[in-house]
């Protein structure tokens, strides 16, 4: 027969206070994480995240965007094995000289020879400055595995997205974009 006595009281029973303590940390972290969710599940613009760190020029001097705020930028994507990337350097480098605006063009070697999910080197991009004749410190190594090329993005002088365009090189819309840029003071 079982005992009966009196009911245990609540300091009898350590493991009930951790046990509401951790449940309400957990309903708290959901909260949060659920208010969340939404900016969790949008991911950010893949060159906007990836240039946020700092990367290697083709001298391998690391090297971040936001050295030319107050300019607007130019990125063009490329890779070694990309057929129509020569297309873009051409064009960009054509926007870059032709441009009333204070224009920096940057050339982001994605990924080495190998193809994709082959990051690039320094040496990469050095390579690919000497292949087009650009300055070594506009070229660098981005390993930006996911980016579908060739591409390009421009950036406000604020750093902010004006336009971008994956796929072949459309001249009428790199214009358009570069149209919008605000004329130099």
């Amino acid at each position: 027969m079982r005992r009966r006595g009196p009911p245990a009281e609540p300091e009898d029973r350590p493991w009930s206070r951790r046990g509401v303590l951790v449940g309400l940390l957990v309903a708290l972290a959901l909260g949060v994480w659920l208010r969340d969710l939404p900016a969790l599940l949008r991911p950010p613009p893949v060159e906007t995240a990836a240039l946020e760190r700092p990367r290697l020029d083709a001298t391998g001097a690391p090297r971040r965007l936001d050295e030319w705020v107050g300019r607007p930028v130019l990125v063009a994507y490329g890779a070694q094995w990309c057929r129509d990337c020569p297309a873009l350097v051409a064009a960009a480098e054509a926007a870059g000289r032709d441009t009333a605006a204070d224009l920096v063009v940057l050339h982001m070697l994605t990924s080495a020879e190998a193809g994709y999910g082959h990051p690039p080197r320094a040496a990469d991009a050095a390579a690919w400055a000497e292949r087009f004749g650009l300055p070594a410190e506009r070229v660098w190594a981005a390993d930006l595995s996911a980016k579908p090329l060739p591409a390009w993005t421009l950036f406000d002088a604020e750093g902010r997205v004006l336009a971008e365009q994956h796929g072949p090189v459309d001249p009428a819309r790199l214009a358009a974009a570069l149209a919008r840029l605000p004329a130099p003071p």
